[in-house]
């Protein structure tokens, strides 16, 4: 099916929801900022409808005749263009496609937040209709986009296979049976570790400490920042409640939700030798999920949960080693300080993927 007709195809499955008027530009701002955090089609399949919705209210026109309009328009747009909505940017070849249509979109966000910003005038004779019209454009091709790659997948079994391989360089996920309990770690997959390092950093006035960009596959904090690792704990020790105070990741729901409802789901941290570690953890768990407390286990060793039936996530080399050394099942979170730091620009869309092929049918 070529990119036309997979337009055509996508601008017929749309069905308008109304909205308060009031309401198109928060939820816009609110859909771009969850897309960045996770992308995916569901997402980007919103972010279309709100922006039909809206130019429907902006134009006056019933819903049929704004997606007329989209479709009909995109279609020469793209023709002019040469299609270049599903391919890989000719400057940007590292860039994918997805990536470079979501960087346009974001074009369009910021554009759609300034102009409607009050009192502020328009440099340019861009109207909100046609920023809002280029931006569902945009979803649209990255649909089709999308459904482009699902073929060039189904045809091309050795690519996704050698793409599985960075996960176990043993087994492909489909071979690993089922998986009836999940072992998330904290730091660096659920929790923002590194950011709360960082911000104990510029409370002690120590900002010229934190590199500018994160030495790729490096684990160890005292590398990366230049300091002993002796004045690493010190800093952790002696910060207030920092176990209890760190961030969640704004992927965690995301992550906690794509594990099948009928697998058990436990939370599998190392602690640190301050006391304060084991307390602070459990008070963070408690604070981000309720009761589950009893979900959580602490340890320095995660080998004894292994069997063929587990599965680990978790963002260390050498845990994800280990776990499997021990006959469990391990996927690497992607992260800057791991092998799979090339992944770290969106590591619960990777994890994602991961897990619609282990748990595919659940």
């Amino acid at each position: 099916m070529g990119t036309q007709d997979k337009i055509r195809k996508i601008c017929e499955r749309l069905s308008g929801e109304v909205l308060d008027k009031s309401e198109y530009r928060d939820v816009v701002l609110v859909l771009a900022t969850d897309i960045g955090a996770e992308p995916d089609c569901a997402g980007i399949e919103n972010m279309l409808m709100v922006c039909v919705e809206w130019l429907a209210e902006l134009t006056g026109r019933v819903v049929e005749d704004v997606i007329g309009d989209i479709r009909d328009t995109l279609i020469k747009k793209n023709n002019d263009y040469g299609d270049t909505g599903v391919k890989t940017p000719v400057m940007a070849p590292d860039v994918s496609n997805e990536q470079g249509l979501r960087a346009r979109m974001s074009d369009k966000v910021a554009r759609i937040e300034q102009l409607t910003t009050a009192d502020y005038t328009a440099q340019v004779a861009e109207s909100l209709e046609d920023t809002v019209k280029d931006l569902a454009g945009y979803c649209v091709l990255y649909l089709a986009a999308e459904e482009n790659d699902d073929v060039t997948k189904k045809q091309d079994v050795p690519s996704f296979t050698h793409e599985m391989s960075q996960i176990d360089t043993n087994e492909f996920p489909n071979s690993w049976g089922f998986i009836d309990t999940v072992f998330i770690d904290l730091d660096g997959v659920l929790v923002d570790f590194h950011g709360g390092f960082e911000q104990a950093l510029i409370r002690r006035g120590l900002q010229s400490l934190i590199p500018a960009d994160w030495p790729r596959g490096v684990w160890s904090l005292s590398e990366a920042y230049k300091i002993s690792n002796e004045t690493v704990w010190n800093i952790i020790d002696t910060t207030p409640s920092f176990w209890e105070n760190l961030e969640p990741y704004p992927w965690m729901d995301a992550v906690v939700n794509m594990i099948p409802c009928d697998v058990e789901i436990k939370l599998l941290s190392s602690p640190s030798q301050n006391p304060s570690s084991w307390s602070g953890k459990a008070a963070w768990v408690k604070k981000q999920f309720g009761t589950t407390v009893g979900n959580l286990i602490l340890t320095n060793d995660k080998t004894p949960m292994a069997n063929s039936r587990s599965l680990l996530i978790d963002d260390s080399d050498k845990n994800v080693e280990s776990f499997r050394n021990a006959g469990g099942r391990a996927i690497l979170f992607p992260q800057l300080w791991n092998q799979l730091h090339e992944k770290a620009d969106a590591p619960a869309c990777f994890l994602k993927k991961v897990l619609e092929v282990v748990f595919h049918g659940r």
